[in-house]
């Protein structure tokens, strides 16, 4: 077999007893460049979602919604918008097409992905609406998850152990439900919660919507003040960097990991909900030099060029 021009040049360097042998000679793998990590904010008033780049350019992701309040995306990158007047959950592709996925709500806020699939949502008690936590099937099938010892939920949060953290604006306090929907009060002193999110470090962060602050909890339940100055925080997120991003009425502020707060894009309407695109897994691209052939090495995998037979 005719070894391809860069094995022909190899040749020169290399001794001939290392390019009879039957194995890999030589392997550089390297991953592919992660792409930008996107930020989608929900504008209640606009009936619209945008999408921030990085660098805080803001343009419409998608519209047509009816009050949206709670973002949330799956890993495969669809991204859930609760539709607090209309009672709906919409489903939105990574392009903006936007379809309806769950139905049947009253005052419909929150919403949190598992990583079983399942997504969850959150409802207020009112004239007929129900202080509950409702797990939504990959199908759009709606059943209750918890309400015991809920008031008034608002933002949620899993953490890598798979425990749902759930903001209870109306008793001022977290709850903490097991995967079997077993409710119990994990940390209080708040002042209206309402966004979660967890720090990779595994701390827990809570939107403070009457004292325009965010408190920080520890796993252990331990409560203290990380930021304030806002203006009625309310939905939470952590880039990959490890910065807090927070909802403040028509802005949304940077919060760095030493609590130094800035503003970071502006110009929504009413805005509530906000989240992060998940980052695709990057993939390993290589070329390994084996017995007079030259391979491609791709997401770790080994792929020989396909050559044709000689005649």
């Amino acid at each position: 077999m005719r070894l391809p021009p860069f094995a022909q040049r190899l040749h020169q360097f290399l001794p001939r007893a290392a390019l009879a042998a039957p194995c890999v000679l030589a392997l550089a793998v390297a991953p592919a460049p992660a792409a930008a990590q996107n930020l989608f904010v929900a504008s209640a008033n606009g009936d619209a979602v945008s999408q921030v780049t990085p660098e805080g350019v803001v343009s419409l992701f998608a519209s047509g919604f009816d009050s949206p309040i709670g973002l949330a995306f799956n890993a495969s990158g669809t991204l859930f918008v609760a539709n607090n007047s209309g009672g709906t959950i919409s489903q939105v592709t990574p392009v903006g097409v936007v379809s309806s996925f769950a139905s049947g709500f009253e005052n419909l806020v929150g919403l949190a992905s598992s990583t079983s699939g399942d997504l969850f949502a959150t409802t207020q008690g009112g004239i007929t609406g129900t202080d509950a936590v409702w797990r939504v099937n990959p199908a759009g099938v709606v059943s209750e998850f918890a309400s015991a010892g809920l008031s008034s939920p608002w933002g949620m949060a899993f953490n890598t152990g798979g425990d749902l953290f759930v903001a209870n604006s109306g008793s001022n306090t977290i709850s903490r439900v097991t995967s079997e929907g077993v409710v119990s009060e994990f940390a209080s002193g708040f002042s209206q919660p309402t966004g979660l999110a967890f720090s990779a470090s595994g701390d827990l962060f809570v939107a403070n919507y009457a004292n325009n602050s965010i408190s920080r909890v520890t796993s252990g339940g331990v409560v203290s003040e990380f930021a304030s100055g806002f203006s009625g925080p309310l939905g939470l997120a952590f880039n990959a960097g490890g910065d807090l991003f927070v909802v403040n009425g028509s802005i949304v502020s940077l919060v760095t990991p030493e609590g130094n707060v800035s503003t970071f894009a502006g110009g929504f309407g009413d805005a509530f909900g906000l989240a992060f695109a998940p980052i695709p897994e990057p993939a390993e691209v290589g070329l390994a030099l084996g017995l007079g052939a030259l391979a491609l090495v791709v997401g770790g995998r080994l792929r020989r060029p396909r050559t044709k037979s000689a005649s």
